[in-house]
């Protein structure tokens, strides 16, 4: 039986930060596509063959430095993963989750590495990763950092620019930055590459006006999500929180 939503769901962080994994799990889907596009497309003339070459080689050499760690990363998960089921399966007690104890140096040489290699597209996807890691520390500051710092090396239209800016919108939320948070998820919007994140940037953006106490934008960008993209998880959710809203109005007008 599914949780029955509530008025707190939609407060704090949780409510920005609950669909951000899907970011990652994109990535994964389409790493293939994503680095096959790297390519040379169109050669012309000796000096462009030779910088195409030299930028395949420089990211390749980025794809195989990132994975290493992230190799690492992924294993470190599944560990503390499995641990947290087996002390749920015993009934014992979850101790506080802190980054540095759970992974050690191993976040502090993955930042470095990505900031070593930052321009890359395999930085960008690997910033993507670790800031949502950050986020799931409540370690938000340090996503919005390193997020901050990434969009400064990629450019706008690229397969990565809107993604960084819904990582950082989310974080931003998270801190309870909204105009800054609302102007990220604006950004997303309006990028035309990036239309697989439309529908959770729409819904993203009436959160962000409800917890600015505009409650008639809200209800705008949640009726947009549940109408044009009804199918969507993004979609179904704002059609729970336009129920909520007309919940709490029908229990102010009483």
């Amino acid at each position: 039986m599914s949780k029955k939503l509530t008025k707190e769901d939609i407060k704090g962080p949780d409510a920005f930060i609950a669909t951000s994994d899907k970011l990652g799990r994109w990535i994964e889907k389409h790493k293939v596509t994503v680095f096959g596009t790297l390519s040379a497309a169109l050669l012309i003339g000796a000096g462009l063959v030779g910088w195409e070459q030299w930028t395949l080689y420089r990211e390749r050499s980025a794809q195989n430095a990132l994975y290493a760690i992230e190799a690492k990363v992924k294993k470190k998960q599944d560990e503390i993963a499995k641990a947290e089921q087996e002390k749920v399966a015993k009934k014992e007690a979850r101790a506080d989750r802190v980054l540095a104890t759970d992974y050690g140096p191993l976040v502090d040489e993955y930042q470095a590495k990505i900031g070593e290699l930052a321009g890359s597209k395999a930085a960008a996807i690997s910033a993507i990763h670790l800031a949502a890691l950050y986020m799931d520390y409540q370690e938000f500051e340090k996503a919005h950092a390193l997020l901050t710092q990434q969009l400064g090396n990629t450019r706008q239209g690229s397969t990565f620019y809107g993604l960084l800016h819904m990582q950082l919108g989310t974080a931003l939320a998270a801190l309870n930055k909204h105009e800054d948070a609302k102007r990220e998820f604006n950004l997303v919007v309006g990028d035309s590459t990036a239309q697989f994140l439309h529908a959770e940037a729409v819904l993203k953006l009436g959160l962000t006006e409800e917890m600015l106490g505009n409650v008639d934008q809200a209800r705008e960008h949640y009726n947009r999500a549940s109408q044009e993209f009804s199918t969507t998880d993004a979609g179904k959710t704002a059609k729970a929180y336009l129920r909520l809203l007309s919940m709490e109005k029908s229990s102010a007008s009483r």
